[in-house]
């Protein structure tokens, strides 16, 4: 297995684990009817679930991105 694939292969999985972790920090810490009533709230929340969607999907693309590795690659011209 090439060492470029098992680093995509790390990464996806770290990030990942990452994405999961801020999920399951947000359910543990938030208030909902608090959520609700204050806009602090609302942004801190929004960021860190920014953050995990970002994390979510660099470990989506570092996955493919490694299963793929070494495919001979063919283009398609659409018209």
């Amino acid at each position: 297995m090439n060492a470029k694939k098992i680093l995509f292969y790390c990464w996806s999985i770290l990030l990942l684990l990452v994405s999961l972790t801020i999920a399951h920090l947000l359910n543990l810490s938030l208030d909902w009817q608090h959520f609700v009533k204050s806009a602090t709230d609302f942004l801190s929340v929004m960021s860190f679930m920014l953050i995990a969607l970002l994390a979510l999907t660099f470990a989506v693309y570092f996955f493919r991105k490694a299963l793929n590795w070494g495919k001979k690659k063919e283009h398609i011209r659409y018209l």
